[in-house]
């Protein structure tokens, strides 16, 4: 009496672009993903979690030996589960978070490589 079953399902779309005439990359895409756990050895329940999100990104070289990035992603997560778990109350067994996450970052080339694998 101790086992379990899970299925994950994940899904992602992503698009990307390069703008020659001013060497930008963007990048942006959706990302989705479900799943499901049945234990014996947790209660004999069923806990289920879902997780989506959205971003974009653009990166750009100077240069040759500069290069900025910077993105921005919008992310959902929920869990369901027992009102009740290991004595710990979860109000009406859902649990949910969003937030939005942004990301800048700039490299530099110290050294340029002549060698290309």
């Amino acid at each position: 009496n101790q086992s379990n079953k899970s299925i994950n399902h994940y899904g992602e779309y992503q698009f990307q672009n390069h703008y020659k005439k001013w060497d930008i990359v963007t990048t942006a895409g959706a990302v989705g993903m479900h799943n499901s756990t049945d234990s014996q050895i947790l209660g004999d329940t069923t806990f289920t979690g879902t997780s989506m999100a959205g971003y974009v990104q653009v990166e750009k070289k100077f240069f040759n030996k500069l290069s900025f990035s910077g993105g921005l992603r919008y992310e959902y997560v929920e869990q369901r589960s027992p009102s009740e778990f290991m004595g710990t109350v979860i109000p009406g067994g859902k649990a949910s978070d969003d937030r939005w996450i942004s990301r800048f970052g700039l490299n530099y080339a110290l050294t340029l490589s002549l060698i290309h694998i």
